[in-house]
C-alpha cells in the first residue's frame, strides 16, 4: 500500500513528486485571482457513479473484496469527501492535453507535493487553516488488480482504482468532510444535510503552488500574451523572469 500523508506531514524527498494539472482558463483565473484550488465531491466522478449507479471503481471494489465492503457505506462516505486530482509526472502528457486541454484556452500548471502542501498552509490568515489541515490527506493512487485486505479507513478507498486506470498516474489531495466542525464555508458545505454542492474551493497561495505554467499548443499568440500579462499583474513572478515561469507547451 502506498503511504497516505496528512497535509502537515513532512514529505520525504523520494515522495515529493512532480505533479501536473491541466485546466481551462476560468479555473486558472480562479486559482490566480481568487487564490482557490478546486476540489470535486467524489460521488460526482463517473468512475465512482454513473447516472446514480455504481461506477467502475465501486464495482471493482465489491468484486475484489468478495462483496465484503458495504456499498452504502462507500456511497455515504463519498458524499463527505472532495478531491483535487493531479498527474504524477515531470513532463507534459499529450494524451492528457487531448483529454483536458483540447481547448484553445487551456493551460497546464506544474507543481510538486510539498509546494501544494505549503500553498494551503500559507494562505491568507482569515481562512480556517486548522479545519482544512486536520482533514486533508494526500497520496498516490494505488492501482489494484485484487485487494488482499481492505484499507483501515473508509477514506483510504478513495486512493484506490482498478489497474485499468494505471496510465493516469494519478496523485490526489483529499478533504474528509466528516470531521469538519468549525463553522465556515468549508464545514457548512459538509454539515448541511439538505444541500450539498458538487464541489468546494480551498484557499491557497498561488505563488507558492505554481512552479511552472504551460500554455496549450492549441492556443493563439494573443492568448499567450494574455496569460503573460495576468501572471505579471498578480505578481507571480517579476517581469524580467517571466520566461522562468511561463512557456508554451513543448508540443507547440
Amino acid at each position: 500500500m502506498y503511504t497516505i500523508y496528512s497535509l502537515t506531514d513532512e514529505i520525504p524527498a523520494g515522495d515529493n513528486y512532480s505533479l501536473f494539472k491541466y485546466m481551462d482558463f476560468p479555473k486558472f483565473m480562479s486559482l490566480i485571482s481568487m487564490g482557490k484550488l478546486h476540489f470535486t465531491r467524489i460521488d460526482k466522478f463517473d468512475e465512482c457513479f454513473k447516472e446514480n449507479e455504481p461506477g467502475k471503481v465501486l464495482k471493482a471494489l465489491q468484486k475484489t473484496t468478495g462483496g465484503g465492503y458495504h456499498l452504502p457505506d462507500f456511497v455515504e462516505e463519498s458524499k463527505k469527501c472532495c478531491i483535487s486530482c493531479w498527474t504524477q509526472t515531470s513532463i507534459e502528457s499529450y494524451p492528457l492535453w487531448e483529454a483536458y486541454g483540447r481547448s484553445a484556452y487551456s493551460l497546464a500548471i506544474q507543481s510538486d507535493v510539498s509546494h501544494i502542501q505549503n500553498s494551503i498552509l500559507h494562505h491568507t490568515p482569515s481562512a480556517p487553516i486548522q479545519t482544512i489541515t486536520m482533514n486533508t490527506r494526500c497520496g498516490k493512487v494505488n492501482y489494484f488488480d485484487k485487494f488482499v485486505e481492505a484499507p483501515p479507513e473508509n477514506c483510504q478507498f478513495f486512493f484506490y482504482k482498478p489497474c485499468q486506470f494505471e496510465d493516469e498516474k494519478e496523485y490526489r489531495f483529499l478533504i474528509n468532510g466528516d470531521r469538519l466542525s468549525v463553522c465556515n464555508t468549508v464545514s457548512s458545505y459538509f454539515e448541511n444535510s439538505t444541500v450539498l454542492l458538487p464541489s468546494i474551493d480551498i484557499p491557497i497561495n498561488p505563488k507558492e503552488l505554481i512552479k511552472h505554467i504551460y500554455v496549450s499548443y492549441h492556443a493563439s499568440e494573443w492568448f499567450y500574451e494574455l496569460i503573460k500579462s495576468i501572471v505579471i499583474k498578480y505578481e507571480l513572478v517579476n517581469e524580467s523572469n517571466i520566461d522562468d515561469l511561463l512557456t508554451w507547451s513543448v508540443l507547440k
